[in-house]
Formats: structure tokens, sequence, C-alpha cells
């Protein structure tokens, strides 16, 4: 099911960014809107390669849109959430993740997976909504692509907030599982001198 989902993500990424690299052949090819229909009807017969075609494309530009937001994001924004949320462990940041990966529940585990799928898909749209805005300032298209440009904002915003509850998730479900083993040492240890 994590697979599909993972998938379905992917292409929806992927379509989005379909739409921009369009606006930018339009714009650059000098391409009407009228040539691509005269295109569709003369090619209609060879649409379920085209479209399997387009899907392969759209699966390929997401994971390409998916690691380029995630490049940009990483080195100021995730950083500065980081240290935010992290304080003192900001150092330790891989081995608390690893931590919580290792010894956390199904549930807890699916959570902040959860929460990782929905930052991605959001991180990714804030980059493809921006994209989507050049091409339609390019076009000309000014309203729509205010309104685009404000959707990229408004997601940008939103993956920050995403990422810091992420963040925030992994460091209590360390905190947790170091209460947990410390509680473990401290019962053994009385038990061991309940037996003495």
């Amino acid at each position: 099911m994590a697979t599909t989902a993972l998938i379905v993500e992917i292409l929806v990424v992927g379509v989005f960014g379909l739409i921009w690299v369009g606006l930018f052949v339009f714009k650059f090819f000098g391409l009407e809107v009228s040539t691509i229909s005269n295109w569709l009807i003369q090619y209609k017969d060879w649409s379920t390669g085209a479209v399997l075609i387009f899907a392969a494309i759209s699966y390929q530009l997401g994971w390409s849109i998916n690691q380029f937001s995630y490049f940009v994001s990483r080195k100021k924004l995730n950083k500065s959430i980081r240290k935010k949320i992290f304080k003192e462990n900001y150092d330790d940041y891989d081995l608390i993740k690893t931590t919580v990966f290792l010894k956390g529940t199904t549930p807890i585990l699916d959570s902040i997976q959860e929460r990782f799928s929905i930052l991605r898909l959001t991180r990714s749209s804030s980059l493809n909504f921006l994209f989507i805005s050049i091409g339609l300032f390019l076009l000309r298209q000014w309203g729509v692509g205010i309104v685009s440009l404000g959707i990229s904002v408004v997601l940008l915003i939103q993956s920050n907030d995403i990422y810091a509850q992420y963040c925030s998730r992994i460091l209590s479900t360390y905190k947790a599982i170091n209460q947990e083993n410390e509680n473990k040492i401290l019962t053994r240890k009385q038990k061991s001198k309940v037996k003495a």
C-alpha cells in the first residue's frame, strides 16, 4: 500500500511538472493551443501509447522535482528548523532518526512516514507552482501567474510547518524510547538488589 501511495504521489508531482514544462515549450517554441489540438485529433489512434509515455515521463519528472525540492530545502530551511527543534541534540539528528526507525512502534512509524509523505508532496508542489507561475508570466498571464505564485508561497510555508511537525515527532519518539530503556535498566537494577 505504501509503495502504491508513493507511486501515485510521484505521478501527481510529475503531472504538475508537465504543466510547467508545457508552458515553457509553448513560450520558447511559439506553439499555439490550436496546434496542439490539431495534433491530438490527428494522432488520436496513438492515445494509449501517448498516455503510457506521458505517465513514464511524469514519473521520472516527479522524482526529479522531488529530489530537486529536497536539495533546495535541505540547505537552509530544513537545517534551521532542525536546529530549532533538536537544539543540543542537533549533531545527533541522524542517530536519533535511526534509533526511532529501528525501535519505534509500527503506528508511530506509520504516522512519521505519513507526515514525511505529505512533506514531500507539499515541498514538490511548492516548486511546481513556482515554475508554473514563471511559465504563466512568460506567456503574459499575469492574474493566473500571481495566483500560482501565491499558492507556491502558501505551500512553502506549509511544508516548513510540516517539516517542523515531522522533526518534533521524531524527537518526542526518541525521548520516549530512551525513557523506556532507562525504566527497563532501573527495573533490572531494582530486581537485582532484591535478589541480593
